[in-house]
């Protein structure tokens, strides 16, 4: 946790014992804001005046306000997004849609879950009601149900916290849909465009302004000619004579050559960083291209070969248990697996939709945004 404002720092205390400390009540607000993040699934909130103080370089999503002990005012707490320029809000924000993505397909599946153990549930207390299960069967049955409710709370609170953040890159309510069908139909990414991007072009400017300064160098090395005249006075002054000088350089010592070097050596430095910047984009574009090719086809063979079956083994057991044929325990197993692969699945996505928007960054596929103007339109 991150508040701003006056405090009394230094050593405090009194001969015997003496530490160097902070107290005053800012100090007291952040160590409030500390035990905050762990309720808005964020990793660092900070408080409304270092929110205001820092809105110029870095972009904040209002969480809450939260009332403080003796103060009689709320605090306004925040959670900081990265820094506030159009390039960065890009990218905050496709990394934002796809964790909100994930965040709500999670709650899908927790939701799902609880369905199916609620229902197992079901099956379990008439079992029990007509002495076909002993007792302790629909306790168990009411913990697992009592887990899937707590999971399902979980899920829902990350995704409404996810959408927040998100919802706060354009300034909107939270009250907006995701397409899940984004989120569960991927594909195999093409090759990276070759096209440079923002850090590049930057690169390649500072290589421009080397360039430019080694001519200023150069040229400082090569002497103007000069003309210089004047009158003189000879003797106890009754004589005047005028006198008439030049110089004509003959280039014989180069006068500016540690000029020179130094603007060429930082003009070979800025050449050899542009290259390992793009060899290390290209190699950062292929190590994510492999992750989301392995990433699509393991979603895809989880989708075609487990989903399906572990839907049938579950199916087939609870066929069985209603017969007696299974207990309960083996109706929970089988629903496990299911969640277990979805879970996998879900896992699997949200690290190829992360990989996609990092992809998109280094390919400056959104560059052209960064240069629009915001509109209600754009938004949209």
């Amino acid at each position: 946790g991150i508040h701003s404002g006056p405090a009394t720092v230094g050593n405090v205390g009194w001969l015997r014992r003496f530490n160097y400390t902070a107290i005053g009540e800012t100090v007291n607000i952040a160590a409030r804001l500390e035990s905050v993040p762990g309720d808005y699934a964020c990793r660092l909130v900070v408080g409304d005046t270092t929110a205001a103080a820092a809105a110029g370089a870095f972009a904040f999503c209002e969480l809450d306000w939260l009332r403080v002990k003796g103060k009689v005012e709320p605090i306004g707490v925040y959670e900081p997004l990265g820094a506030a320029d159009a390039a960065n809000a890009i990218d905050g924000y496709a990394a934002g849609y796809a964790e909100a993505l994930a965040a709500d397909a999670e709650l899908v599946i927790a939701e799902a879950r609880l369905v199916a153990v609620q229902g197992a549930q079901r099956d379990v207390d008439r079992r029990v009601k007509s002495a076909r299960d002993p007792l302790f069967a629909g306790s168990r049955a009411e913990a697992v149900t009592a887990q899937a409710e707590i999971a399902r709370d979980e899920a829902r609170a990350t995704a409404d916290a996810a959408r927040a953040r998100l919802a706060a890159y354009w300034g909107a309510g939270e009250n907006y849909s995701l397409d899940l069908k984004l989120f569960f139909e991927v594909t195999a990414p093409a090759a990276a465009p070759a096209a440079e991007v923002a850090d590049l072009q930057l690169l390649a400017a500072e290589r421009d302004v080397a360039i430019a300064a080694v001519r200023v160098e150069q040229s400082k090395a090569v002497t103007d000619p000069t003309v210089r005249a004047g009158v003189r006075y000879l003797g106890q002054g009754d004589e005047v004579a005028f006198v008439v000088g030049g110089s004509i350089p003959l280039r014989r010592y180069d006068t500016n050559r540690a000029g020179v070097e130094r603007a060429q050596a930082e003009r070979t430095a800025a050449e050899v960083e542009i290259e390992s910047a793009r060899l290390a984009r290209e190699r950062e574009i292929a190590r994510l291209t492999r992750r989301m090719t392995a990433s699509a086809r393991e979603s895809e063979r989880i989708r075609i070969e487990v989903i399906p079956v572990a839907i049938r083994a579950v199916e087939q057991v609870r066929a069985g248990f209603t017969r007696g044929g299974f207990q309960y325990l083996d109706v929970a197993e089988a629903e496990r697996a299911l969640f277990d692969a979805r879970a996998r699945r879900l896992v699997v996505l949200r690290q190829y939709h992360l990989d996609l928007a990092a992809l998109a960054r280094l390919t400056g596929r959104h560059a052209a945004l960064a240069t629009q103007p915001a509109s209600a339109e754009t938004r949209r």
